[in-house]
């Protein structure tokens, strides 16, 4: 039987003798800054007297999932789960007993009071329930400077990819890289999407991530894109091949690259001191974000359920949820958050969140999906330059139009 969710840490504490409660994260924050980050919220559920655990992967959220199947499949879930937040399946999951649903009101807090208004939207599932707890927002599309380099031969960010095509073949000429990229295909994903974001229009990006890719506009643009990725390729780092993300950043960290496009995620690791950056990559005139989340797993006994109850409540006190996004970097996605504490990578993130008129949320699925495909594309071409545009082209729409028939089959289903 689950224990109701209200303020329940005396009453799982009440017996010294009895077993403590039990939390176990599955998760893919496996850096040390990350760790720095997450013990925001598992010291304070230590101190409660839970028994917490992590399962951490090096890899992404595709990673994550097949770790979780793994552990399905072994009849032993952990009691909670990164997830990305963001579309109907998990609502299902909730539908059928996966992950269960989680209270708006807990231990005198109100989820609804606190979340921001576009998050509450994303992660609700009922009138009192939401399927996600939210943890942090993410913009996907964000670039790192090295200020010395941009100093010395540029003065200011450029405004088009064009015009980081030109700086980057300069820096290059005097011996740094243009760019620095990991041919990781979740970390391609992050560089196709900045470039396609100057290309595609508002609409047009829509349009795309909705399922909607045969039109000859996308197909203009997805070149214009893959094009842009090709001549990238020439001035970047040599040692892209399987590169860590932390080392592609420490690359513009130290000043041997011009730049790295990943998500903001990245602003725990630079230094306190300066020297870099933080802007919306060339030609960005709309947000890419996508949304942290905790998945709460069912019928994981009732130890596990204790603990997640007290992780709930420890997640809304606003000084955990303060202290987890100053180390994590990225927007708040909740309203009690003292911005002007923020990393000023992240308080940069903050500000183009609130000034953008069109914000498009990657869920997990058009991440693990529409863009990876597009991304798996855009791997081919860093790895041989030589692959035709248009053959590129042709493999990208093909994909997203196999992903669409598939969606469609499983919603006649």
């Amino acid at each position: 039987m689950l224990l109701v969710v209200g303020t329940v840490t005396d009453k799982v504490l009440a017996k010294s003798d009895e077993a403590p409660p039990k939390f176990e994260l599955l998760h893919l924050w496996a850096t040390p800054e990350e760790g720095h980050a997450l013990r925001a919220f598992s010291n304070p559920t230590k101190e409660k007297g839970v028994d917490w655990s992590e399962h951490a992967v090096e890899t992404n959220f595709l990673g994550v999932r097949r770790a979780y199947a793994e552990r399905l499949a072994l009849f032993a879930p952990p009691s909670a789960v990164f997830w990305i937040g963001g579309n109907e399946a998990v609502s299902a999951l909730v539908d059928q007993g996966t992950f269960r649903k989680i209270p708006l009101e807990v231990g005198g807090h109100d989820f609804s009071e606190i979340l921001r208004t576009e998050i509450l939207d994303v992660v609700r599932y009922d009138e009192s329930h939401f399927a996600l707890l939210p943890v942090g927002i993410h913009l996907q599309n964000h670039i790192l400077y090295n200020d010395g380099l941009l100093e010395l031969f540029a003065q200011e960010p450029p405004k088009t990819w064009e015009q980081f095509l030109s700086l980057a073949e300069m820096v290059h000429a005097k011996g740094y890289y243009g760019i620095s990229v990991s041919d990781q295909r979740w970390q391609i994903r992050f560089l196709i999407g900045s470039i396609m974001a100057e290309f595609f229009s508002a609409d047009q990006f829509q349009t795309l991530i909705s399922g909607d890719s045969q039109s000859p506009q996308i197909k203009e643009n997805l070149g214009l894109s893959f094009k842009v990725l090709k001549r990238l390729r020439y001035v970047a780092n040599p040692d892209f091949k399987d590169l860590y993300w932390d080392t592609a950043v420490d690359h513009v960290v130290q000043g041997r690259a011009l730049a790295n496009v990943l998500g903001d995620f990245s602003s725990p690791l630079l230094p306190p001191s300066g020297g870099v950056t933080c802007e919306m990559p060339p030609g960005n005139t709309y947000v890419l974000w996508s949304l942290d989340t905790i998945a709460l797993t069912n019928a994981v006994g009732v130890r596990h359920t204790a603990g997640q109850n007290i992780f709930i409540e420890t997640v809304a006190i606003p000084e955990h949820i303060q202290t987890y996004i100053i180390r994590k970097g990225g927007v708040p996605a909740y309203k009690n958050v003292d911005s002007s504490l923020l990393h000023p990578c992240s308080k940069q993130s903050t500000e183009h969140w609130d000034k953008a008129s069109d914000k498009f949320l990657l869920s997990s699925r058009e991440w693990t999906q529409t863009m990876d495909a597009i991304a798996a594309v855009g791997q081919i071409i860093w790895r041989d330059p030589s692959h035709s545009i248009n053959d590129a082209v042709e493999e990208a729409l093909h994909s997203l139009k196999a992903l669409s028939l598939a969606r469609e089959k499983l919603g006649a289903e």
